[in-house]
């Protein structure tokens, strides 16, 4: 890449080597094959795509990457979304492609699902595995969000359903779009200070009338319970554990939003804290060893603004204590001084 990468992804079910997708704002999208060779780190190219033109204005772009099984990945940049096949064999040729999101014509192996016309822009995109293929939830700027069902035909893989808007102030942009169930999905507001939960029906014959389930609101105390000072910017999804984990920049926090098994509604929120402010991380879960009771941990591997860290998380701190509704809302204390560091729970560091 010669500029930023937006976006790193590695592709699901990982055999020997890994497989790695990323997207960089210069419009360029490498899957590369990774393995570990005497100690070293050795890379092989397996496809480079190049997005040309390019939207307008690069300012904003937030390029996206998903994949869609083992050797197919969908990606965006702008408004423009294209799915892309991936030779993923060993000893596999490097291919090189140069797709025109401005057109409706697909390139070998490549095949575009929307155009490019620069607005509104892609911010976020989430794949669900279902009995009739992967459904494709993607979030914009302008506060939409747009569903699309995967279809037989290869030149257009996927057909867009519906188009609805998860929150009252519909333009402004969201920050996250995630599935928690095979039709249920978690939308995230800007900044990811609301999260919305929505339910889309049975995907192939009900996709019609998306329905609203609840709304969960942060607000700041400090600023009379408003929300603009909330900065949750990183989002996290746990479906297993029905969890979805937010971190809070300016709180150096991180809150577990727990949901219901049947996806309908939100129903505990707890809040921990860190050494420092969180930039990105993923959590993998570890469940309960043999004789022990108990949910078992995740494991979140943190990138802060300082440090590296690996903390645990108890899934049973994270459990319901009963509080229901279609509308809630959390407020973040903010007081200031030593007693602010102090928390109802902490995270565990290693």
């Amino acid at each position: 890449h010669t500029q930023q990468i937006a976006d790193m992804r590695f592709a699901p079910a990982p055999a020997k080597d890994d497989i790695l997708a990323s997207f960089g704002i210069d419009g360029n999208l490498f899957v590369k094959r990774v393995s570990v060779l005497d100690g070293e780190i050795v890379e092989h190219l397996l496809l480079q795509i190049t997005v040309s033109p390019m939207p307008e204005s690069a300012e904003g772009l937030t390029p996206r990457v998903r994949w869609l099984g083992r050797s197919r990945l969908v990606a965006s940049i702008g408004d423009g979304i294209f799915v892309a096949a991936v030779d993923t064999k060993v000893g596999a040729a490097p291919r090189v492609a140069t797709v025109d999101l401005t057109l409706d014509s697909a390139v070998e192996g490549i095949a575009v699902v929307s155009k490019l016309r620069s607005r509104p822009s892609v911010v976020d995109m989430a794949v669900s595995v279902t009995d009739s293929g992967g459904q494709l939830a993607v979030g914009y700027d302008d506060g939409a969000v747009r569903v699309w069902t995967p279809t037989a035909d290869v030149l257009h893989p996927f057909h867009m359903d519906q188009t609805f808007t998860p929150f009252d102030d519909g333009d402004k942009p969201l920050a996250s779009v995630t599935w928690v169930g095979a039709s249920s999905l978690v939308v995230g507001g800007e900044r990811n200070a609301q999260l919305a939960l929505w339910t889309l029906g049975d995907g192939a014959n009900d996709m019609l009338g998306a329905e609203s389930v609840q709304t969960l609101t942060f607000a700041s105390s400090k600023d009379g319970g408003d929300s603009e000072g909330i900065y949750n910017f990183v989002c996290c999804a746990r479906p297993n554990a029905r969890l979805m984990l937010l971190a809070n920049l300016r709180r150096q926090s991180v809150y577990a939003v727990h949901f219901t098994e049947d996806c309908s509604g939100f129903d505990y929120v707890s809040e921990f804290s860190a050494t420092m402010p969180i930039l990105s991380f993923t959590a993998l879960r570890e469940p309960a060893e043999e004789g022990e009771t108990g949910a078992g941990t995740l494991q979140l591997y943190c990138m802060q603004t300082q440090a590296i860290q690996q903390y645990a998380l108890h899934l049973d701190a994270c459990r319901p204590v009963g509080v229901f509704g279609s509308e809630l809302s959390v407020a973040l204390s903010e007081e200031e001084g030593e007693e602010a560091a102090v928390r109802p729970s902490h995270l565990i560091p290693f």
